[in-house]
């Protein structure tokens, strides 16, 4: 069954033989020298709120990929009208994402649609390691600060802003704004160092404690250590 053709990568729904349990098998259609090799130490690696690749190969000449099959919704699909429940999406998504950086990988190409969200409600990313060119943890920072913004705003995610006069809808409050604007800020050196740093930040958001992000001089640094 096929279940997605994003062009570079057709994605099958197959029954795993040796498992015995639904996977997702990926079938690139063009890939880039050392591609299998990276993608064979994923199946090594055991990941917290990462889709598992399971197995990596060739078969009748064409590269594959089987990874977990998750029955459930991407986050493109998700209700916007819960605010608390899409920062709660993409803070689960930080944390997996920052664990993934840990081990040493990198998404290289986050977006709405890698995100599932299982009928449990979990959070699973995934498409990990299967971007041609996976670029940096400031990519996937930005990625995730980027689908956050559009999923809030129900807007395209600006490139970059670069000033906190920047026109955000109501429902986006001072804190969450800081949040954004630190994360997709023109410069990198004043963007958040990780997906952790994210993440406790979306944290510290859900638990109504003050951001960090808007933490500036002393008075700022003084009332984040009481917070």
């Amino acid at each position: 069954e096929v279940l997605l053709d994003q062009g570079s990568v057709e994605s099958w729904k197959s029954w795993h033989l040796d498992r015995k349990d639904w996977c997702l098998l990926k079938l690139p259609r063009q890939s880039q020298p050392g591609y299998l090799e990276r993608l064979q130490r994923l199946t090594t690696l055991p990941l917290t709120g990462i889709v598992p690749v399971l197995e990596v190969g060739q078969a009748h000449g064409e590269d594959y990929v089987a990874t977990g099959f998750v029955e459930g919704q991407p986050f493109a699909t998700h209700p916007k009208t819960d605010r608390k429940r899409l920062v709660e999406i993409v803070h689960d998504a930080a944390v997996a994402v920052a664990g993934a950086h840990a081990a040493g990988i990198i998404h290289g190409d986050l977006r709405a649609s890698s995100i599932l969200i299982d009928r449990a409600g979990k959070i699973h990313v995934g498409d990990l390691g299967l971007a041609r060119a996976p670029g940096s943890p400031a990519d996937d920072v930005r990625a995730l600060a980027a689908m956050l913004y559009e999923m809030l705003a129900d807007r395209s995610c600006p490139p970059a802003i670069a000033s906190p006069r920047h026109d955000w809808p109501a429902r986006v409050d001072a804190e969450m704004q800081a949040v954004l604007t630190k994360a997709l800020g023109p410069k990198p050196e004043t963007r958040y160092a990780g997906a952790r740093e994210l993440a406790d930040d979306l944290k510290r958001w859900l638990g109504g404690k003050p951001v960090r992000a808007r933490a500036k001089g002393l008075f700022g640094r003084l009332r984040d250590r009481l917070s």
